[in-house]
């Protein structure tokens, strides 16, 4: 999975490194006449990641840093999360935020020479549901919903002020 790359220990409280790969856009060069064309590009973010648990609530923070040299952009999380046995299904609940360097957010959402945005605040809600299928085997549900920053909502790349992503999946423990 080319999302995240977690290290950590296994304990109520840990600290580790995170990488996140994403697939994000550029411009290209227009100096030719020819009109500019966004093309993929993959930034590594890395950095430390603290979690603590305590009963059913747990608590997340990481500081990733773009290491590709493309952006100098970074980007700092912070989330709480509630769990809730059901029967033998799980509720989650994480509310939180995230902050995103200019860098980052130009790279994103910028357009050279037209749009510089600045850094943004981005809070987010998620709600998360699991069921037993078998041994080790769990189905998967959530639903989130982030706020986009002043900054990025004023891109003319953005056309909403919000992004609702959802998953439905299998997940197998070993």
């Amino acid at each position: 999975d080319l999302q995240n790359y977690f290290v950590a220990a296994a304990s109520s409280a840990t600290a580790g490194a995170a990488c996140r790969c994403t697939l994000a856009a550029g411009v290209a060069d227009a100096s030719s006449g020819a009109t500019p064309v966004r093309i993929p590009r993959l930034l590594y973010m890395v950095g430390p990641e603290w979690t603590a648990s305590l009963g059913a609530t747990q608590a997340q923070f990481d500081v990733l840093h773009d290491v590709t040299g493309g952006t100098g952009g970074s980007e700092i999380r912070a989330a709480i999360a509630w769990s809730r046995r059901v029967g033998p299904n799980s509720l989650d609940l994480h509310a939180g935020f995230t902050w995103k360097s200019a860098g980052l957010t130009g790279h994103y959402y910028g357009v050279p020479g037209f749009y510089s945005p600045g850094a943004s605040l981005n809070p987010f809600l998620k709600l998360g549901l699991g069921r037993p299928l078998g041994p080790g085997w769990t189905l998967r549900a959530f639903m989130d919903v982030q706020w986009l920053g002043s900054t990025i909502r004023a891109s003319p790349l953005v056309a909403r002020g919000e992004v609702l992503t959802g998953f439905v999946g299998a997940t197998h423990e070993f």
